[in-house]
């Protein structure tokens, strides 16, 4: 199996410091307890310019004794003390205190440092005179792969914490990373959260199911957390709503943490009396997210419908229904032309991009994406197939189009028919891109998610078929782009187009399409 590993920002360090130039009284041996201490301010909108480092002198009477107690996450990595020295000028020793220099400079604030003397009860603070700034240090603020929503189908999840950017600055100034990962105070009230505003309806994941280990690296600068699920356990709930899971990176407690991110764990039911009436009944359902909604406000359940698991099955193949992304059908007539292959199928009920999500097309490609992930992880329960491919119709073919496109460290083959293809506006279904990237999408948008902009050397081998006279998607500018931009390729052997003068916006009337479509299957 395809193992995904992650990587997570720590977002930011925040810490403060200042100086004192008040006198300390020579009647007893004084602590000076310099405190480099934590911030929980978390706004990082007023940058402020570098810093090459700060140093101040801490004024002593002449026959004072003292010692020097450092405290705060950091204050022995970033503060140096110098040797004490008379100064005639302010008539006292002096004791310099110097900051090492900190790059990313936040919020201007004054602070104080802490001088206990020994044998008192309480310690006593003396007020700084001349106040310094707050300082924020942010350990990797922009690493590549970081996101709100995570989705365990097999056994781990992996975090990696680190400072690839700022690696040379923590590295010569003896710095660690240093994090925990632990679900929050309250995660139900979380979980409340994730369902309303990331178009979910999950159950908090229950503490059996899982455990978290947070493992630091020999050198100090990296953090990797493992979520461990018990999919056995996750598996024998046979329950339809799936389960989620909160997670915070402490980096000081109290003090300072990460963004929460939320952990989806797929649920399994062999219970399809929903599908009763159905000639071919699925022989499995997965619970992905919870619920969808479709144009006319009818909620259904973000599921995936798994059908003719057989043992000796080469290949799987997600599809993807059609609807102009303004509903899905898990009618089984649409999975027809694959029935016959060895293949297990999977029917994708997505969450549809449309009324209040209208333009919210990350869960749509969120949904393909951890579809695949379920089928890439049961591969062995579910036939023992080697390949796993996508299909789709109409709308449904540009799902399956874009998920080639971007997942193809799984995807193996492509079934594409009567697709919709580009996003351009007047050259395909309006409503598909209306609800796909919602009303006036830019330039740029567009390109993104047109499927025949995204074909390359490596794009999975595919099977494409369109009719001249379909009057639904204009497949002038849909099906005979992606057809020209794949066959510029110079591995364009491994790709077939069948284009049709009939049959409009259906496969009904195409009565040799599954002899076409499982002869190219059978040559890989």
């Amino acid at each position: 199996m395809k193992k995904i590993f992650y990587v997570i920002p720590l977002i930011a360090l925040a810490f403060s410091f200042a100086s004192c130039q008040d006198e300390i009284a020579a009647d007893q041996k004084s602590v000076i307890s310099i405190s480099l201490e934590g911030q929980p301010d978390a706004d990082l909108s007023s940058l402020q310019a570098d810093v090459e480092g700060i140093s101040y002198n801490i004024c002593i009477e002449t026959d004072c004794e003292y010692e020097v107690a450092l405290s705060g996450a950091l204050a022995r990595q970033w503060i140096t003390l110098g040797e004490r020295k008379y100064d005639a000028d302010k008539g006292c020793d002096v004791l310099p205190v110097v900051v090492a220099p900190i790059e990313n400079v936040f919020e201007e604030r004054s602070a104080v440092i802490y001088i206990s003397a020994d044998g008192e009860a309480d310690p006593q603070y003396v007020t700084i005179r001349q106040g310094y700034d707050l300082f924020r240090h942010d350990v990797s603020l922009k690493i590549k792969g970081f996101k709100t929503r995570y989705f365990v189908a097999g056994e781990k999840l992996e975090l990696v914490a680190d400072d690839p950017n700022e690696s040379e600055f923590l590295k010569s100034n003896g710095l660690t990373v240093e994090c925990d990962f632990v679900v929050p105070e309250d995660p139900q009230a979380l979980v409340e959260y994730y369902n309303e505003n990331h178009y979910a309806d999950c159950d908090l994941l229950p503490s059996d199911m899982y455990s978290i280990s947070v493992t630091p690296s020999a050198d100090g600068r990296k953090v990797k957390m493992v979520l461990s699920v018990d999919q056995k356990k996750v598996k024998s709930q046979n329950r339809e709503k799936p389960f989620v899971l909160p997670i915070k990176g402490i980096i000081e407690p109290g003090v300072y943490e990460t963004e929460t991110i939320f952990v989806t764990v797929p649920t399994y039911t062999d219970d399809v009396s929903a599908y009763e009436n159905y000639s071919l009944k699925p022989q499995y359902v997965v619970n992905l997210n919870g619920y969808t909604i479709n144009s006319d406000g009818l909620i259904g359940r973000n599921q995936l419908l798994i059908y003719n698991v057989s043992t000796g099955n080469d290949k799987a193949v997600l599809y993807c229904p059609g609807g102009g992304y303004a509903g899905t059908s898990g009618d089984e007539s649409k999975i027809e032309h694959l029935l016959g292959t060895n293949t297990t199928i999977a029917t994708l009920l997505y969450r549809l991009p449309c009324r209040q999500w209208q333009g919210r097309y990350e869960y749509t490609v969120e949904d393909a994406a951890n579809a695949l992930a379920v089928l890439d992880e049961n591969s062995a329960e579910w036939g023992q197939y080697r390949k796993i491919g996508v299909s789709g119709r109409s709308a449904g073919g540009h799902l399956a189009g874009i998920t080639a496109a971007y997942n193809k460290d799984i995807v193996d083959f492509q079934i594409l028919l009567y697709p919709v293809i580009t996003m351009e506006p007047g050259k395909t279904h309006a409503g598909s891109t209306n609800n796909f990237l919602g009303p006036n999408p830019s330039q740029s948008l567009v390109d993104t998610w047109s499927v025949h902009k995204l074909v390359d050397e490596d794009t999975p081998r595919a099977f494409v078929a369109y009719s001249t006279n379909d009057s639904v998607v204009p497949q002038k500018w849909n099906g005979a782009v992606m057809r020209d931009a794949l066959f510029r390729l110079s591995n364009s052997d491994r790709h077939y187009v069948a284009v049709y003068d009939y049959g409009g916006h259906s496969t009904t009337s195409w009565l040799d399409l599954n002899d076409k479509l499982h002869g190219w299957m059978s040559q890989f």
